[in-house]
């Protein structure tokens, strides 16, 4: 396997580099990486693989000496109910406020902007439209999620089937960091016993509030979510690869059947 460029290698494997040094290198480290991601892409997705191993290992050689502080929710945010809409969505007059849904959520929990519902909503109530720091959270149905509001390429609200979390201090907790934690098991497994005995699950709010999270130090939230965003882009291209490997299949199948039916007509 080929070695990384020039430019790349140095922050890949210096022990110096990604956090493993002194403060002074975190600026350039940040650069080495955003280089590092471009070369990545062009490479084969074995080759990705393998070297993104190396990345991880020297990343987490930093992280081990953070210390960590553990909190409820509602001491670092404010948590409420999406914007209350009565009806359907679809029945509004259209408008300039977007109103997000659970269907524009994909898969991996990122907000399809292209597809939302802009509405004129009425005017009775207090319009709580989402900032840039907010996270949504979804406590119905099969399994609970977050994401990272982000930038928003217009005015939105979320619908009343969302949680809007409004962190008091982005200094002490990122919002990709703190959707990423309501992502991952120990914070699901909670999920899943305050809401035991019911027929579909359903989080109160008072529930997301008392739940204990882990709140490391910022340059340690920022290499997770950096690792999560690697993570969500190995998925992206694996089920790319099997929807292709689907399509070979189908075809091979096609022919099968074609070539059956003319050695029956001869």
């Amino acid at each position: 396997m080929g070695g990384a460029p020039d430019d790349v290698a140095p922050s890949l494997f210096a022990s110096e580099s990604l956090g493993c040094g002194a403060d002074s290198k975190r600026e350039t480290d940040v650069n080495h990486l955003l280089t590092w991601h471009e070369y990545i892409a062009s490479i084969p997705m074995m080759q990705f693989f393998c070297l993104q191993s190396v990345v991880i290992s020297c990343k987490y050689c930093r992280m081990n000496d953070d210390a960590v502080t553990i909190d409820a929710l509602k001491h670092v945010a404010s948590i409420s109910a999406g914007h209350p809409i009565r009806g359907s969505v679809d029945a509004l007059q259209p408008g300039d406020t977007g109103v997000i849904q659970l269907r524009d959520v994909s898969a991996d929990h990122e907000i399809g902007w292209s597809g939302i519902k802009r509405v004129l909503l009425p005017k009775s109530r207090e319009i709580g439209i989402l900032g840039t720091e907010d996270v949504l959270f979804a406590g119905r149905g099969m399994r609970c999620y977050a994401l990272a509001v982000g930038e928003a390429p217009f005015p939105a609200v979320a619908a009343p089937h969302f949680f809007v979390i409004k962190i008091q201090d982005t200094n002490v907790i990122s919002p990709k960091f703190l959707a990423w934690q309501l992502n991952q098991r120990p914070a699901q497994d909670y999920f899943q016993r305050v809401s035991a005995g019911t027929a579909q699950r359903s989080i109160r709010r008072s529930s997301l509030e008392e739940l204990e999270i882990q709140i490391p130090s910022l340059y340690k939230q920022n290499m997770i979510c950096e690792l999560w965003a690697t993570a969500q882009a190995e998925q992206r291209r694996l089920r790319r690869l099997e929807k292709v490997r689907n399509k070979q299949l189908e075809a091979i199948a096609f022919d099968l059947l074609n070539q059956n039916e003319g050695t029956h007509h001869e």
